[in-house]
């Protein structure tokens, strides 16, 4: 039964960030202090899949936890080191 939920949640894993990295940057927002999209990188909430942790490791994306609220940062600036 487990392996039934967590392939799911693995493969939704993939191909949110299985994105070439061109993509990436042009859907990026901009920083609100830096006033630019080159070091912003997107936050990933809930259980990461190994795939997810190794890309965080590289600095591709954030972790961000296990609680998701409404108004939770969905990026977060490498230079400024803030979330927004």
């Amino acid at each position: 039964m487990k392996k039934i939920i967590v392939l799911p949640l693995f493969l939704l894993t993939i191909c949110a960030f299985g994105q070439k990295k061109a993509d990436q940057v042009a859907t990026r927002p901009v920083c609100p202090v830096c006033k630019t999209s080159k070091n912003s990188i997107p936050i990933l909430y809930g259980r990461p899949a190994a795939i997810a942790v190794r890309r965080a490791e590289k600095g591709e994306l954030r972790l961000g936890g296990c609680v998701i609220n409404p108004d939770s940062p969905r990026h977060y600036c490498k230079k400024d080191h803030r979330s927004y």
